[in-house]
């Protein structure tokens, strides 16, 4: 009877402890959740705006900087040239057009600026993403060998209850024998030689 309330208590500790290895596991798998969102939030967003830049596209805000760069650089040109009495000329001409090269080149700096911001984002999302495939992955195995854990412990005990049961066959029923054939049904053992009924007997 010491001996199975000795088991007893052992099965108190390693339930107590497969409790905690769940909450760890469960906690992991919650952070997996948390990172994968996060860095389809941000990836998503990410793609967007770099596939803009690599496409020329720019942003209602970035083409209204553009705009307003341009014509305050014609303005002053115009002005210029105005002031000289040579508004018109070929040389004012030339100079206009050199301020639209400037544009696009100051539009080709935002749109690199783009495509380097995406790329960034697209980095940080997927540290995100795999971030939360590695914790995914913690909370499997600390699951799994959990599992395995277990099924070593109950398969220690019943092999050691289920011999001290057959030592004491002669004697009619114990409660090692009782215990042994409890945790056998649980794992499932059903061998084609001895067993216990239900008062524990040996037969």
């Amino acid at each position: 009877m010491g001996s199975a309330l000795g088991g007893g208590g052992k099965g108190g500790s390693s339930g107590s402890s497969s409790g905690s290895t769940d909450q760890i596991a469960g906690e992991l798998q919650n952070l997996a959740g948390l990172e994968t969102g996060t860095g389809m939030n941000i990836m998503g967003p990410g793609y967007q705006q770099y596939a803009a830049g690599a496409t020329g596209q720019l942003t209602p805000a970035q083409q209204a900087l553009v705009t307003q760069a341009l014509g305050n650089m014609n303005l002053g040109t115009q002005a210029n040239y105005a002031n000289l009495g040579l508004g018109g000329s070929t040389m004012e001409q030339q100079d206009l057009n050199a301020n639209r090269l400037s544009s696009l080149a100051q539009q080709a700096g935002l749109e690199t600026q783009s495509e380097q911001l995406g790329l960034q984002a697209l980095g940080e999302g997927l540290s995100f993403l795999n971030a939360g495939s590695g914790n995914l992955g913690g909370a499997g195995s600390i699951y799994n060998q959990d599992q395995t854990n277990k099924a070593g412990a109950l398969t220690s005990l019943a092999s050691g209850l289920g011999g001290a049961g057959g030592g004491t066959s002669g004697a009619g029923s114990t409660s090692g024998s009782g215990f042994g054939g409890l945790i056998s049904q649980f794992l499932g053992g059903s061998g084609s030689g001895g067993g216990f009924v239900d008062n524990g007997t040996f037969c």
